[in-house]
């Protein structure tokens, strides 16, 4: 009887103690469950931000091509009345003294409608440069993007792990404790 006491109270005190690890496995995972619950909201929270720069950094690179469009309109106009001038120009030449001026006047309106056409060009190639570092810098906000979004992913995971562990370990104590 004494020898059945004595193993009772030693698979007690055995219990006691797997209960208290168990409790405190538990406690540190619940820790870890909240951590990671913390780390999943701070990266729903960047992927949020990103996304709104990425529609903003659309939008820009939209409002970009459409500019490109109206000066490369623009070009191809000035492009005509260039060669327009320059067939009025080869006409003056048959044309009288008295009409020199006209035609002076017309050569200088050709160079400043050069000028203008060269400006244009000039704006164009920096506006698709522009476009291309936006279209650049969406695609690397998008990369994070979803990098963050698989980090959300393999932290849900871990997280679902965790919590059956715990549920596991929580069922073993109840187990445990009933017997």
């Amino acid at each position: 009887m004494h020898r059945a006491l004595k193993t009772s109270h030693e698979n007690e005190k055995r219990l006691i103690k797997k209960c208290r690890e168990l409790n405190n496995e538990i406690v540190e995972n619940a820790s870890k469950i909240q951590t990671a619950l913390k780390l999943t909201q701070e990266d729903t929270n960047t992927i949020n931000l990103l996304k709104s720069e990425i529609e903003k950094t659309y939008k820009m690179l939209e409002i970009s091509r459409e500019r490109e469009e109206k000066n490369k309109q623009r070009i191809e106009n000035l492009q005509i009345e260039i060669s327009q001038l320059r067939n009025i120009i080869d006409q003056g030449n048959s044309i009288s003294t008295g009409q020199n001026n006209t035609v002076n006047e017309l050569m200088a309106a050709q160079d400043v409608l050069t000028k203008e056409r060269d400006a244009y060009l000039a704006k164009c190639e920096e506006l698709r440069k522009d476009r291309d570092y936006e279209a650049a810098q969406a695609k690397r906000w998008k990369e994070d993007r979803d990098n963050f979004e698989q980090e959300i992913r393999t932290l849900k995971k871990n997280l679902q792990e965790t919590e059956e562990r715990v549920q596991k370990d929580e069922d073993r104590k109840k187990k445990i404790q009933g017997e």
